[in-house]
């Protein structure tokens, strides 16, 4: 006993009556006189050892067979050779700080959107686009809920190409990405059928076509329209086109060892 005291105040610098954790090489700790430590803590500290270093280097040490000499007769499963190697790596962690972008004016190119509730803490996000890109197409719906759901401070910087020897987009084309913040219901209580993109003022002569930009592995296919979808001339059209779209399928790979 009186080397572990001496070991916790000359090695690991812990005051004599104070509490404190040693897991694998990391000190929690000291604890102070109100502060509790159950055994949910306790689960928690393991997990989170075991899924960030844990589990991995045990299965770096049994896939390079590495050799421990131990009169145990499974020397790979040794938890003392485990706790060398993570408090190794725990004394060289990997840190990552945050960084401003730097910017020599936002007057005219830059667009702040402040968060909903000024008085509470806010994510803060930063997007750098350029306005005529496909890419700026599909970040404005996503920062649109955003903005809804998470209380945030957005700032969309134009980051524009000084000269273009082209058109940036030669197909005109009219996007909206699909995507609601919440789910919605009926007056009834039912859930609704889904999300919908609408497309107003759209110019009447052009011959459009309609199609869906999913993942790979969906398989979306239209299950309900009066029009062909591949030859839409709103010109010709008596009313308003429509379509409905579902997910027949999802398509998983993998493979078996």
């Amino acid at each position: 006993m009186k080397v572990h005291q001496a070991y916790c105040q000359k090695v690991l610098n812990i005051p004599a009556g104070s509490r404190a954790i040693v897991t694998n090489g990391r000190i929690l700790g000291p604890l102070e006189e109100t502060e509790k430590f159950t055994l949910d803590d306790f689960s928690l500290l393991e997990r989170y050892s075991l899924n960030n270093y844990g589990d991995k280097i045990m299965q770096t040490i049994k896939k390079n067979n590495i050799e421990i000499e131990d009169d145990s007769s499974d020397a790979l499963q040794n938890s003392d050779v485990l706790m060398q190697a993570v408090a190794l790596l725990v004394s060289r962690p990997q840190t990552r700080s945050r960084f401003e972008i730097p910017v020599h004016t936002d007057i005219h190119s830059v667009v702040k959107l402040p968060p909903h509730n000024a008085s509470e803490p806010a994510f803060d996000l930063a997007v750098i686009v350029d306005p005529v890109s496909r890419g700026a197409q599909r970040v404005g719906p996503i920062l649109s809920v955003l903005q809804e759901v998470l209380n945030c401070h957005i700032k969309v910087y134009l980051n524009c190409v000084e000269k273009n020897s082209d058109m940036p987009l030669k197909v005109l084309i009219f996007y909206r990405f699909v995507l609601e913040p919440e789910i919605h219901f009926t007056s009834d209580g039912r859930q609704t059928s889904g999300p919908m993109a609408r497309f107003a003022n759209m110019p009447t002569s052009p011959l459009l076509t309609q199609n869906m930009q999913v993942p790979e592995n969906w398989l979306v296919e239209s299950v309900r329209s009066p029009y062909d979808l591949d030859n839409i001339r709103l010109e010709d059209v008596d009313s308003v086109v429509h379509s409905e779209f579902e997910l027949e399928y999802l398509l998983f790979r993998g493979s078996l060892l």
